[in-house]
């Protein structure tokens, strides 16, 4: 009961048009995040190589030991992991820089090069990874959110645009449920423009709609179609299939 008493505090992202954004500005940014990921996954995986190479014979420190250690690659991933979040990077440093003065052969030995390892991963890792994270999302803050007609204003105005020409066609006899597949063409006349075609001549309409490829459910069309097919004309890239083209063609 207390979870769904916190999941409340949720709802107010929607309320608050400045936390909403940024919200938005996350999403749009998962898919250049992911390239950011793949980059750190892969520093990740050739410095693990690299400690496992370099650091395997040392089985006893101040932090290494029987659990935390270099001894193979998927230990060594479990370090550098570990090392990403800061957490005890310097001692693990110190216990891998014992020389032959102050360590005992094949157990506590490491390199007088293990330094540059780790000051190199903690740049890396940590100071270069972290700033490309927030650069990443400020351009996309800059891109969808600054400009005063920004996307995600322009998306929002065009989705509640969409859901009243929904409502005022199906409300009173489906529930909003669906609409008549006969009814797409004045219902795009009626719906503002981008989304909608209000100046459009009947043949460059019933065209158009041809080329969105609505899918159909018994003569019907449902809320998530239509509105996923309207968008895409605007937002996205579609090309029309040869069946369609042929059938174009044939009306």
């Amino acid at each position: 009961m207390r979870v769904m008493r916190v999941s409340r505090v949720i709802r107010l992202i929607g309320k608050n048009k400045g936390l909403s954004a940024l919200i938005d500005t996350i999403i749009f940014s998962l898919p250049s995040l992911m390239n950011v990921l793949g980059l750190l996954f892969l520093i990740l995986f050739m410095f693990a190589i690299l400690g496992s190479f370099f650091f395997r014979d040392i089985k006893k420190g101040l932090i290494i030991g029987p659990d935390m250690n270099f001894k193979n690659f998927g230990n060594s991933m479990l370090m550098v992991f570990r090392m990403t979040t800061g957490e005890d990077w310097n001692n693990i440093m110190f216990d891998c820089m014992r020389t032959e003065d102050d360590c005992i052969m094949s157990g506590t030995c490491g390199s007088p090069y293990a330094a540059i390892y780790f000051v190199l991963f903690i740049l890396f890792s940590t100071y270069i990874m972290l700033n490309l994270f927030v650069l990443v999302i400020l351009q996309q803050f800059d891109k969808y959110y600054l400009p005063k007609e920004n996307v995600l204003e322009r998306f929002k105005n065009d989705f509640e645009n969409f859901k009243e020409t929904w409502k005022e066609f199906t409300l009173a006899r489906y529930n909003c449920l669906k609409i008549k597949e006969s009814q797409i063409p004045q219902f795009l006349r009626r719906l503002p423009s981008p989304l909608g075609m209000p100046n459009l001549d009947d043949g460059d309409l019933k065209r158009s709609v041809l080329k969105m490829g609505i899918k159909s459910d018994e003569g019907y069309v449902y809320f998530n179609e239509l509105l996923y097919r309207s968008m895409r004309r605007v937002y996205g890239n579609f090309k029309l299939g040869k069946q369609m083209q042929i059938f174009e063609l044939k009306t």
